[in-house]
């Protein structure tokens, strides 16, 4: 009876085990990374506020990845907790596009891009 148990408990944990191993084998998802560089893009902190228009901290509340010209973009949309720097006093939201998203089970990244996440806060330092 024990020696029947023990190889049945045996048995689960190799099939348990194959499955994990199949598993991993199978692809979840495709990722698919490139490079971009931006004109404009600043040297450092201090000088991207000084040229900057807007400058506020706020919270993602949800996002939406599309394609565009065969490029995917993700554009978030973030409630403003707070108004740093602005030219106008009015904003209650602001829309945040960024290249890259999750689209139709592909991962589209730009390297040293890191994508926002629903529900985190963010330094927003932007030129209109």
């Amino acid at each position: 009876m024990l020696k029947k148990r023990f190889l049945m408990i045996l048995s689960l944990i190799l099939v348990m085990g194959i499955a994990t191993g199949i598993k991993q084998l199978i692809p979840t998802s495709k990722v698919i990374t490139g490079d971009a560089n931006w004109v404009g893009q600043q040297d450092n902190i201090h000088n991207a506020f000084q040229n900057s228009d807007i400058v506020l901290i706020g919270e993602v509340t949800s996002h939406n990845s599309y394609e565009q010209n065969k490029v995917v973009f993700t554009d978030y949309n973030l409630n403003i907790e707070k108004v740093i720097k602005s030219n106008t006093n009015s904003l209650s939201y602001i829309k945040v596009s960024l290249t890259g998203g999750d689209l139709n089970g592909v991962q589209y990244r730009i390297n040293k891009l890191q994508m926002l996440n629903d529900g985190d806060t963010y330094l927003v330092i932007d030129e209109v």
